[in-house]
């Protein structure tokens, strides 16, 4: 342990490189936003198609936050993980909106929606929270929280 001390410094940014890296899904050092799944997301021409895109890949990084976020949510009595969580949480909520951002750009947002609570809705059904309720709560496979989280979103954010 004193190793991994000696390498990162302190608990906080131990946690941040292990989160930071299970949410890329490896150690390549390339932001979520950048990486070629984004690519065929803002390229799908059919709302729900892009939704049913931008599901797959949100659950893919849940699936495999969700453990870690567990640990920085009990480690956030110490106030510089607690600084981490938040950081992290401004950082999820700003890459989400983004996300919305391209499906109002494509034109698939519903009209009657407006972009702030467009990423409202899925800032609060796209997290590591919900995914643990149902999953390990609820025993949910990831198949059915897919698929519950692909219809949700389609029914509130896109005309399908």
């Amino acid at each position: 342990m004193q190793t991994v001390y000696y390498v990162f410094g302190t608990k906080r940014n131990v946690l941040s490189a292990v989160l930071d890296m299970t949410i890329a899904g490896d150690v390549e050092p390339v932001p979520v936003m950048d990486r070629p799944w984004i690519d065929r997301f803002t390229a799908e021409p059919n709302a729900a198609g892009a939704i049913g895109l931008l599901a797959e890949e949100a659950v893919v990084i849940v699936a495999r936050t969700a453990p870690i976020y567990e640990v920085v949510r009990t480690a956030a009595a110490d106030p510089e993980v607690a600084v981490l969580l938040a950081h992290n949480r401004r950082g999820r909520r700003t890459d989400q909106r983004r996300l919305v951002e391209m499906l109002a750009d494509a034109g698939h947002l519903r009209i009657d929606l407006d972009l702030d609570t467009a990423a409202d809705v899925f800032y609060s059904l796209v997290n590591e929270e919900i995914f643990h309720l149902l999953v390990v709560e609820c025993g949910w496979d990831i198949a059915r929280f897919r698929s519950w989280l692909t219809g949700l979103l389609v029914d509130q954010l896109v005309d399908s």
